[in-house]
């Protein structure tokens, strides 16, 4: 019979990320829980994850204790949060933005959509980069990698993060780390790149192939841009979104 010794927070907290895939889907967790604490209910689950996401802005809804387990990735997936790697969140699950770097300097903040469109957007650009892989002009012809279990390149597990997306160039065989600003410092960015083309390189390219980097960001920033004049192995696109109301036929019609 299973010990309910400790509140489902720490369950969650403690045990399942060991054992479950990365991504992981709510269904997953909840199969996780419910094969060894049988008594915790779906929804009770499913409200901790919401509470325990960092990025959920749905967080703030939920008494379930906030802690800052989980990363949200779309609707239904979730993996492993990390501060460094992701940001900070407010308790609405909001990126905080204007943080005091070592210099003592403060990043401007994203000068762009409102807060909460900001926070939708980069909540579901991976989703929509990976549905429109093939109409994304990334300056090369890339293809998600596929390790030899079957995992893809979206969210890349490694021993020191996680890739947004991992690639490879067909023709040359290169790989290519691609990350996302989502409103992260540029240094901090930059340097989260550079780490996991370095872990590639030892790992999976080897002397063979080359590694590249592409950072994507939702417009052109200065420091970044100052930074990566002297990382020439890694490039910057910058993405827009077009929001359009039109008339349907056949009410043009009438």
């Amino acid at each position: 019979m299973p010990l309910y010794d400790r509140p489902l927070s720490h369950i969650m907290a403690e045990e399942p990320l060991s054992e479950l895939p990365t991504p992981f889907s709510s269904t997953e967790m909840i199969e996780w829980i419910q094969a060894k604490y049988p008594l915790f209910k779906d929804s009770t689950i499913r409200a901790h994850l919401r509470s325990m996401s960092a990025n959920d802005p749905n967080k703030r809804h939920h008494n379930s204790p906030r802690r800052d387990v989980f990363f949200k990735i779309d609707r239904s997936h979730y993996r492993a949060y990390d501060a460094d790697q992701d940001g900070l969140f407010d308790e609405m699950g909001r990126l905080l933005t204007g943080e005091e770097d070592e210099s003592g300097d403060s990043e401007e903040a994203y000068d762009g959509p409102p807060e909460d469109m900001a926070f939708a957007l980069e909540l579901h650009l991976e989703e929509f980069m990976e549905a429109n892989w093939q109409q994304i002009e990334f300056g090369a012809s890339l293809e998600l990698y596929k390790d030899s279990s079957g995992r893809t390149g979206r969210q890349f597990p490694t021993s020191v993060g996680t890739i947004d997306f991992l690639c490879q160039d067909p023709d040359s065989g290169d790989f290519v780390v691609i990350e996302l600003k989502k409103g992260r410092p540029s240094d901090k960015v930059l340097g989260q790149c550079q780490r996991y083309m370095g872990w590639v390189k030892k790992n999976l390219a080897g002397s063979d192939k080359d590694v590249r980097g592409l950072i994507i960001a939702p417009e052109p920033d200065e420091r970044l841009a100052y930074a990566l004049s002297v990382a020439p192995n890694i490039d910057l696109r910058c993405y827009k979104v077009d929001f359009e109301l039109f008339i349907p036929p056949s009410e043009e019609a009438s």
